[in-house]
């Protein structure tokens, strides 16, 4: 028999820990888990609710509507019908499989033009990046195209917003 209602509180700031990886531990245990977040990422919210959380909730949403669902949830209530729960839960695997295909993308680079993204992420122009590294302008713009070609993009803007977003880091630089 399920536990009582539970109710977490996720955060993806680093600081503060990544509460949504709780909802598993706390679901196998058999109890219910209301996820409250201050996260917009949907995605997310499919995350949780394929670890086990019975609705994702803004911490937005007004006190007696929370209290009112988890009553509900401990009640054995649905509270989120099951095609928004599958649109949520698709919507991450989703994401997840488009993050893992960038990230693929992102590793094919060579070392050098990880080093011209990431100076292209800093903000440098074609011309401060070839000053920097004592090369011919065109050999940066020829490493530029080769970059954009294997990220499937058309343009730097697209190429940095791309690596931002999934987190990706350039490589340090020797200094």
């Amino acid at each position: 028999m399920p536990g009582r209602g539970w109710c977490c509180s996720t955060s993806t700031s680093a600081a503060s820990g990544d509460g949504g990886q709780l909802v598993e531990p706390i679901s196998r245990a058999h109890t219910h888990v209301v996820v409250l977040t201050g996260d917009t990422n949907r995605a997310r919210w499919g995350e949780a609710l394929h670890r086990g959380a019975r609705i994702v909730m803004s911490k937005t949403e007004p006190l007696n509507t929370i209290i009112s669902t988890v009553r509900r949830v401990n009640d054995g209530v649905p509270v989120l019908s099951s095609a928004e729960r599958q649109e949520l839960v698709t919507h991450w695997r989703e994401t997840t499989a488009e993050t893992a295909l960038v990230r693929d993308r992102l590793a094919s680079l060579t070392a050098r033009e990880s080093v011209v993204l990431g100076q292209l992420m800093a903000g440098m122009a074609v011309r401060e990046i070839a000053d920097s590294s004592m090369l011919a302008e065109a050999t940066v713009r020829s490493q530029v195209r080769s970059l954009l070609s294997k990220l499937d993009v058309s343009s730097q803007v697209a190429a940095i917003g791309l690596a931002y977003s999934v987190g990706w880091t350039p490589p340090q630089q020797p200094g």
